[in-house]
């Protein structure tokens, strides 16, 4: 889950937002945050954006409780917080 995004970052203009919840990167399913540290890694080294899926709650006009949300981003600004 993504706890922070920083006013003003890459992350913020492309429309990610705290709370969203992170489902794949690159095509990858991410169950953990040494997995996503591990494909931010690699995209690094291949000079690459990292594609995430994410879901969001949905507003109440919607019919489902998630909404998919797709966002491609550099990982120059990725970092992990807690233990």
């Amino acid at each position: 889950m993504i706890h922070y995004v920083s006013p003003g970052s890459e992350a913020e203009a492309a429309g990610v937002v705290a709370y969203d919840l992170l489902i794949s990167a690159d095509r990858t399913a991410v169950d953990s945050l040494a997995a996503l540290m591990q494909l931010a890694k690699q995209a690094a080294a291949d000079d690459q954006p990292l594609e995430l899926v994410l879901l969001r709650l949905a507003s109440e006009m919607k019919e489902d409780l998630f909404v998919h949300q797709q966002r491609t981003l550099s990982i120059t600004e990725l970092q992990a917080v807690g233990p």
